[in-house]
């Protein structure tokens, strides 16, 4: 997403001036801009092992507990989104996103791992500042373990609280931001 200092799409000037007309939220239009078959492929490859994992579970699994799967897999897309959109809403400022969607991904490796492998201010910083942790290892926790409301609230509550964050940057960043008209 280059959207700063008149930057647009594939080398043009002004890409984001097209999105800030149209009567949506901009942020949801630049967000959902661009179809990638691959990644397309791999949600359904994805969804299918998943299903398959689920159906290999010994254990019956009620229509509670899918629900509840299904509102984790949400939640922890919509977190890795918005984490994405933390490192990409800096080229309002700095005219290039390059360097920091490289650090997400460097830092996005962190969410491969458990969060009970981390400890003081590293863990600390995979579960709350940089919350990489709640976006598979916190839902795997409360879904191969006992219910546990308190990891089920963290989960929501930082979730939104990023939500809200990201919104603000946005709105910031579309404060600074220079059309291609001006």
């Amino acid at each position: 997403m280059e959207v700063g200092g008149g930057c647009g799409e594939e080398g043009g000037g002004g890409g984001l001036d097209y999105y800030l007309t149209r009567p949506v939220s901009t942020l949801f239009f630049v967000s959902l801009r661009s179809f990638a078959a691959n990644s397309f492929i791999n949600l359904i490859m994805a969804a299918g092992i998943m299903a398959w994992a689920l159906r290999q579970n010994p254990e019956v699994l009620s229509g509670s507990n899918l629900l509840l799967l299904a509102v984790l897999v949400v939640n922890g897309v919509l977190l890795h989104y918005l984490l994405h959109m933390l490192y990409i809403l800096p080229v309002f400022w700095t005219q290039s996103s390059k360097g920091m969607a490289d650090a997400y991904y460097i830092f996005s490796r962190f969410q491969e791992r458990p969060d009970r492998i981390f400890t003081g201010a590293i863990r600390l910083l995979v579960t709350v500042v940089m919350p990489l942790s709640l976006i598979a290892s916190f839902p795997a926790r409360l879904y191969l373990e006992p219910f546990d409301w308190g990891i089920f609230v963290h989960l929501v509550v930082v979730t939104i609280g990023f939500a809200a964050f990201i919104l603000y940057l946005w709105r910031q960043g579309l404060k600074v931001y220079a059309s291609a008209s001006s």
